[in-house]
C-alpha cells in the first residue's frame, strides 16, 4: 500500500501558488520570510538526515522557540505572530503547538492548524525536537513563559504587567537566555517596535542607516502585523474561505 504521509513534508505546489499570489499583492518584507524560512529548511534538513559536521554545528547552536497560542482563533493568531517577531528578533526556530493541553478553547481543536495556515511554507512540527532530546533533556533547556488569562487581581495581574515590560524594554535574550522558549500566548504586544533593544530591526535609519547591512526591508511597524502575517501563516483569500466555511460547518 501507500506509505503514511510524512509530517515533515513541504507541499510544493501549495508552496509555489502561495508565494505567486504574494509576490502580485504584496513584497513588502518578502525577502525577510524567505531569509527565514531558509533558515529554518536548513535546520530540519540538517535535524532529520544530516551527518556531516556542518549540519551537527547548524543542530547544535540552533536556538527554538515553541508557540503554545491560546484560546480562540483570533487570539491564537495574535500569538502566532508575537512569536514569529520574537523568533525572528532573537535567531530562534519557530514550532507551533497548536493542541497544547492549555490552550483552552475547545472549538479551536477540530480546526487544525493546517485548516488554516500553509503548513507546507516550513515545517512548524514541534515533534522535530522529540528526535533530538530526550524528555529530560527538553526540561532542562526549556523555559516556559505563560501569559495570564483574566486578571483576578494578585499574583496574574503582577505577572501580566511583567509580560509587557519583557516585550516593551528587555532584551528577551538576556532574560529568557534557555535555548528552548515556550511561549503560551494569546495577545500580540505591539510595545515591541519601541524596545530599545529592537528599534533598529523596525526602525533601521533611527541606528544611522544600518539598513544597508542587510539586503531586506521589514514592513514598517504599523504594517508589521498584516504584512508578516499574511507572508508567514497566510495566504490567498480562497483558502481562508474555505477555512471559515469548514468553521461555519462544525460550529
Amino acid at each position: 500500500g501507500t506509505p503514511p504521509a510524512s509530517p515533515h513534508r513541504v507541499e510544493t505546489e501549495r508552496l509555489k501558488d502561495h508565494w505567486d499570489w504574494l509576490n502580485q499583492h504584496d513584497v513588502s518584507g518578502r525577502e525577510l520570510v524567505r531569509s527565514y524560512s531558509a533558515k529554518h529548511a536548513a535546520f530540519v534538513e540538517a535535524a532529520l538526515g544530516g551527518e556531516g559536521e556542518e549540519d551537527r554545528a547548524l543542530v547544535d547552536k540552533s536556538r527554538f522557540l515553541v508557540c503554545q497560542p491560546t484560546f480562540g482563533l483570533g487570539n491564537r493568531v495574535n500569538a502566532m505572530m508575537m512569536c514569529m517577531t520574537v523568533a525572528l528578533l532573537t535567531g530562534r526556530v519557530l514550532f507551533l503547538h497548536w493542541n497544547c493541553m492549555s490552550c483552552h478553547d475547545e472549538l479551536a481543536y477540530p480546526i487544525g492548524l493546517g485548516d488554516f495556515i500553509l503548513m507546507g511554507f516550513v515545517d512548524w512540527n514541534p515533534d522535530l525536537l522529540l528526535l533530538l532530546f530526550d524528555d529530560q533533556e527538553i526540561w532542562r533547556m526549556s523555559k516556559v513563559v505563560v501569559e495570564p488569562g483574566v486578571s483576578d487581581g494578585g499574583e496574574a495581574g503582577r505577572q501580566e504587567e511583567s509580560l509587557m515590560e519583557v516585550f516593551a524594554t528587555m532584551n528577551i535574550d538576556h532574560i529568557w537566555h534557555q535555548r528552548i522558549l515556550v511561549l503560551n500566548l494569546y495577545r500580540f504586544y505591539p510595545s515591541i517596535f519601541d524596545n530599545p533593544h529592537y528599534r533598529s530591526f523596525f526602525k533601521p535609519e533611527i541606528a544611522g542607516g544600518r539598513r544597508s547591512l542587510r539586503s531586506f526591508a521589514p514592513p514598517p511597524p504599523p504594517a508589521w502585523y498584516a504584512r508578516m502575517g499574511l507572508r508567514a501563516f497566510g495566504g490567498p483569500p480562497a483558502w481562508a474561505l474555505l477555512a471559515l466555511e469548514e468553521t461555519r460547518r462544525i460550529v
